[in-house]
């Protein structure tokens, strides 16, 4: 079972929703009565703006080639973006940075690819057509070297939360440690952490 950090109070708890926080940091103890509303919606400032651009270069060059917002005009298939974001990701892996027919750099496809699956997905216009459920989890924890934590350690910081009733799309974080938070997804999946 996951446990979570706030990041006001630094106490673990096994559920953020409905977390009783009693930092002065919260939102409840702010002298800006707009912060607690602000700090329920979705935290799109966490979004890192260079990857930002660089989807936003992917999709130039896509809405150029095959129109804007094409993938939402029809249903689009799942195994079409994850073929092509493993080849941008491993053209990438391998040392080349720009695709040859873009010029544009490998990650800002790959980006658009999983943007493009999030959206077909959360929009009810993605063709799931992945392969049947296989081994992979069961096969990366056999193959885990000994000795490994089977999660992130924990934070060297407090991870924030929301006042006693108001969730938040913030309310279950997992700290990844040095490398940065993980949100999980409350919706209809959850994607698999990195780790």
């Amino acid at each position: 079972m996951s446990s979570y950090v706030c990041l006001d109070c630094g106490e673990r708890v096994s559920k953020m929703l409905g977390h009783l926080c009693a930092s002065p940091l919260s939102a409840a103890g702010s002298p800006n009565p707009k912060q607690a509303y602000g700090d329920r919606k979705v935290p799109l400032h966490l979004n890192p703006p260079a990857a930002l651009a660089y989807m936003a270069l992917g999709f130039r060059d896509g809405a150029v080639k095959y129109g804007p917002f094409n993938w939402r005009q029809t249903s689009v298939e799942a195994q079409t973006y994850i073929g092509a974001a493993l080849r941008h990701l491993l053209a990438w892996q391998d040392g080349e940075e720009l695709a040859d027919d873009s010029e544009l750099p490998h990650l800002a496809h790959a980006l658009s690819c999983l943007a493009i699956l999030v959206d077909a997905q959360t929009g009810g216009f993605l063709i799931d057509n992945r392969p049947p459920a296989g081994a992979m989890p069961t096969v990366l924890g056999q193959w885990q070297k000994p000795g490994l934590p089977q999660h992130p350690p924990e934070p060297d910081r407090p991870v924030p939360v929301e006042p006693p009733g108001m969730p938040s799309p913030l309310a279950e974080i997992h700290d990844a440690g040095e490398g940065g938070s993980f949100m999980s997804n409350p919706g209809s999946f959850t994607p698999a952490h990195p780790w």
